[in-house]
Order: C-alpha cells, then sequence, then structure tokens
C-alpha cells in the first residue's frame, strides 16, 4: 500500500454518486415494471446498462491511475522529468500541482530545487491543499502549496528557473484560449530557464493550430521542443487511448 494520498484523475467520490445512480435508475425499471410500465421500463433498463458499462471502463481507469494500481500517473510523471536537464536548481512552479505527487517526483531528483506548487483545488477534483502538504510531510520535502489560478499567476516575469505543468492547462476554466496559459506560464520562466508542459495539445477542439502557435513562440525562446502523442510513447495502456481519457496527448519543453 502507497503512503502517500496522491488521490486518482477519477475521483472515488464520482464513482461512488455514479454506481448509487445507477442504482436508482435500475430501481425505476423495478418499478415501472411493476406497474406494467413495460416501455418505461425497458427505457430505464437501457440507460442503466449503458451507464454501468460506462462506469466499468471508468472504475478499470481509475485503477490504472492510482498509485496503488498500476501506477499510470507515476510513469506519466517519470517519463516527463526525464526530459529536464540531469541538474537544476535554484526554484520551479508545478502549475496544478494536485496532490503533490510530481512535485515530491521533482524534489526526490533535484535536492537543491526548491518548488511551489499551485492548484486551484476544485471540489470535483481528488485533491486538496491539505492533502498535498501531508503527502509532502510524509515525503520528507518543505514545498511550498498555495492557491493560484493557471491564467494569472502571481508572480514576477523572469521568476521561475523551471516551470512545469502536466494534464492541467485543458481543464482551467478562467480562460477559454489554453494557449494564453502557456504564455503566462513561460512569462515566469527565467530567460535560461527551463519549461515542461504536458497536456492535450494533440486536441484540436483545445488546441486548433498548435504547430502555428509554437512557432510563434520560437521567437521568444532560445529553444523549444514538441513531442506529439506521448500516450504511445509512454506505452500506457490502449484501453486509455480514448477521446475520454488521454488521447491526444503532447509535451512541450525546452530553454527560455
Amino acid at each position: 500500500m502507497n503512503k502517500y494520498d496522491f488521490g486518482n484523475w477519477i475521483p472515488k467520490r464520482f464513482l461512488k454518486r455514479s454506481y448509487m445512480r445507477i442504482a436508482i435508475i435500475y430501481i425505476l425499471a423495478f418499478v415501472s415494471n411493476h406497474f406494467s410500465l413495460k416501455v418505461l421500463s425497458l427505457l430505464f433498463l437501457m440507460i442503466g446498462s449503458a451507464y454501468l458499462l460506462f462506469m466499468i471502463y471508468m472504475t478499470i481507469c481509475h485503477y490504472l491511475f492510482s498509485y496503488d494500481g498500476k501506477k499510470i500517473m507515476e510513469k506519466i510523471h517519470e517519463y516527463i522529468i526525464s526530459k529536464l536537464p540531469k541538474d537544476l536548481n535554484g526554484i520551479a512552479i508545478d502549475i496544478g500541482c494536485g496532490s503533490g505527487a510530481l512535485a515530491i517526483k521533482l524534489k526526490e531528483r533535484y535536492g537543491d530545487l526548491d518548488i511551489i506548487g499551485i492548484d486551484y483545488w476544485g471540489d470535483e477534483w481528488d485533491y486538496k491543499l491539505k492533502q498535498s502538504q501531508n503527502n509532502a510531510e510524509l515525503a520528507g520535502f518543505n514545498i511550498d502549496f498555495r492557491k493560484g489560478d493557471a491564467s494569472d499567476l502571481e508572480f514576477d516575469d523572469d521568476f521561475f528557473d523551471l516551470t512545469i505543468s502536466n494534464f492541467v492547462f485543458h481543464e482551467v476554466k478562467s480562460v477559454d484560449d489554453k494557449n494564453e496559459l502557456i504564455k503566462e506560464a513561460i512569462r515566469v520562466t527565467k530567460k535560461g530557464g527551463y519549461f515542461l508542459y504536458h497536456d492535450l495539445f494533440e486536441n484540436e477542439k483545445i488546441y486548433p493550430d498548435i504547430e502555428r502557435f509554437l512557432d510563434e513562440l520560437k521567437r521568444d525562446v532560445e529553444e523549444i521542443i514538441y513531442i506529439k502523442n506521448t500516450e504511445r510513447i509512454i506505452g500506457l495502456p490502449s484501453i486509455l487511448l480514448t477521446p475520454l481519457m488521454l488521447s491526444g496527448l503532447g509535451l512541450i519543453y525546452g530553454k527560455k
């Protein structure tokens, strides 16, 4: 059993509430049948069965993401960190730090790196500020976690030696144009510092023309590298390679 409470990209409360709804739908089907409302009963059965199949899929994905299961989250973190330089010091920010898992991984690799983790910690997620702090304490690290907005970072230009974010930008509700989140993260990166962002960059509905946008960024940074479809490079299970999950991932990293 993992000693940390890293939560899950698919929250337990979502699973519990969904299975309760399914139970209610099946009860309605039974009651409708009891009162000879055959068509209505059949409709409830069809809806309930479709919902159940969907939730079985989500439950499998929850297990795969879990740090006590197949540890997909950990595998992704290890892959993206491998793209960073061997030596890093100074100060870093983990944008959308969640439960602190990535920040702790960074601290394990770069002991001299001071890390700030920011997150919105909305109710729909399986993460909380106190949870992040407890995880860092268990790891024996002093990490500064604070509430923040990825679209409006409360730091001066050229502040961080490293800015990093994993699977976060597409979920930020405070800005429609997700490219603005990348610009904001690069804004607070020091000249000569490093940046690394992993998100659904191959999803054209979220990032309509990522290649063109990256060409624009090249004017403001020393080096930028883009890796498409990292879900396949990492070797994620095929069950996760759907539009509902981790299809269309991309990794942007480089030096400002």
